[in-house]
């Protein structure tokens, strides 16, 4: 049960990256500081969406097995939402600390498409030496979005406050 979760988690993440790299290579083309910033919007809504699915997902299965959905319970699916980006920035720390290549960065921005463009307006730079300590903070930080909102989204789903249920009823 676990490990299906966390590598549903960890699918979450590769569905979540291919489409922001697609939104980042298509709108950053157009070059504009407008388009840059829908970018980071559009791409931190894509993932922020799916990891709200994965959390409604995972809450729904917990249900069906009855297992006990309390904040406890919460963290797992979130670990697993958040565990590729925790590693990759460990690694970009390594790579700062100059124990993997320098250039590690380039590949760190890839891997992570859904901040790609924020991270190009924090540092443009491509190496990991040139990161400060507050980038390194922020990119820290980030990580972290896709727990919270995993988080955030099973807790509200297991006292059974649904998105679904208030996005799509009609006004009257």
């Amino acid at each position: 049960m676990y490990g299906k979760t966390f590598l549903k988690g960890i699918g979450y993440y590769f569905f979540a990256d291919i489409l922001c790299l697609f939104l980042t290579v298509t709108l950053i083309m157009l070059g504009t500081l407008l388009f840059k910033i829908i970018c980071v919007l559009c791409c931190m809504g894509v993932l922020i969406c799916l990891m709200i699915n994965y959390a409604i997902n995972c809450e729904k299965e917990d249900r069906k097995y009855g297992l006990n959905q309390n904040a406890g319970r919460s963290l797992f699916p979130g670990l697993a939402a958040s565990s590729v980006y925790i590693l990759l920035y460990l690694l970009l720390l390594l790579a700062k600390l100059q124990l993997l290549p320098d250039s590690f960065y380039r590949i760190y921005k890839i891997l992570n498409a859904p901040f790609m463009t924020l991270f190009n307006f924090l540092e443009p730079g491509v190496l990991a030496s040139e990161l400060s300590l507050i980038s390194m903070i922020v990119f820290f930080l980030l990580s972290l979005i896709p727990m919270a909102a995993v988080i955030i989204s099973y807790t509200l789903s297991a006292k059974d406050i649904i998105p679904e249920d208030f996005m799509f009823q009609k006004q009257k």
